[in-house]
């Protein structure tokens, strides 16, 4: 069996999704009634490596955007002596509408046979450490090794504010290509995977990994035949029907899906279509 790791990689350019999955699900800042694999209990075990620093998207924004108009009136300040407009300071530039502020990043890697949780945090701070030092000025949200699901894995977000700099640096990470994710996972290969025996991997396989944890049976247990359900993926909605045609399709969207944790909200629908949240089933894949 090989031996092998994955990285996934996620901006983060809306408020919810900063809330869902930085805030939210990373530093596990919401209720998990019914998942299957997440166990609370173990919850207080996870490692934080560096806590949440900001609470919301909101906040980040706007600490960064006043620090940098603080930084453009020293700026202006200092261009007034030069004379020559060649010479003078650029002024940073504030976040664009619509921009994404953060990137989250998750670290992990197939069951390795003779593993125990320290090997696998000693192989998650090494990762998280080399993450830090590629991202070097980026400024960290947070960081996590997840210790209550079926082994431990690494969240890291930074934020796309560099507090080296001063400014934001998207571009500049984008023209270094220092986010690309196929060179992340060719450098993280060279510089850590060979050093644990650990090779490139796919989403794909983890995802089969984890899919056969997964029972369809769990979820149809907990839903009312006579309902109706809809999928969200990301803020979007899809269809799913009653209960009886919810296996195929929870199969067909597990197939088709990239991403290396989804969240699946089975939403209860009365007849008029009303939402009940009281009924809200959320997975974590």
């Amino acid at each position: 069996m090989s031996r092998y790791f994955v990285i996934d990689f996620k901006k983060i350019n809306t408020q919810e999704a900063y809330k869902n999955i930085v805030a939210g699900h990373n530093n596990r800042n919401r209720n998990y009634p019914n998942r299957l694999n997440i166990n609370t209990s173990k919850s207080k075990n996870n490692i934080v490596l560096s806590p949440l620093k900001y609470k919301s998207a909101s906040e980040l924004i706007d600490t960064a955007n006043q620090i940098i108009k603080e930084e453009n009136i020293k700026i202006k300040e200092r261009n007034k002596k030069i004379k020559d407009e060649e010479q003078k300071e650029k002024l940073r530039r504030g976040l664009k509408k619509g921009s994404a502020f953060a990137f989250n990043i998750v670290v992990d890697c197939s069951v390795i046979p003779g593993w125990q949780e320290s090997n696998y945090i000693e192989y998650l701070k090494e990762a998280e450490k080399w993450l830090r030092n590629r991202f070097e000025g980026q400024e960290v949200i947070s960081s996590i090794i997840h210790m209550d699901e079926s082994k431990p894995h690494l969240h890291i977000s930074f934020s796309y504010y560099n507090i080296d700099l001063n400014k934001w640096n998207q571009r500049e990470l984008r023209d270094k290509k220092l986010t690309d994710l196929n060179l992340i996972l060719k450098d993280f290969e060279r510089d850590i995977g060979k050093k644990y025996g650990l090779v490139k991997g796919d989403n794909a396989k983890l995802k089969q990994e984890i899919k056969k944890e997964f029972k369809v049976k769990d979820i149809k247990e907990k839903l009312d035949k006579n309902s109706v359900y809809v999928f969200r993926d990301d803020g979007k909605s899809i269809f799913l029907g009653f209960s009886k045609d919810l296996e195929e399709k929870i199969s067909i969207i597990l197939k088709t899906t990239t991403s290396l944790e989804i969240e699946y909200e089975f939403i209860f629908k009365d007849k008029k279509l009303n939402y009940n949240y009281e009924k809200e089933i959320e997975y974590f894949i």
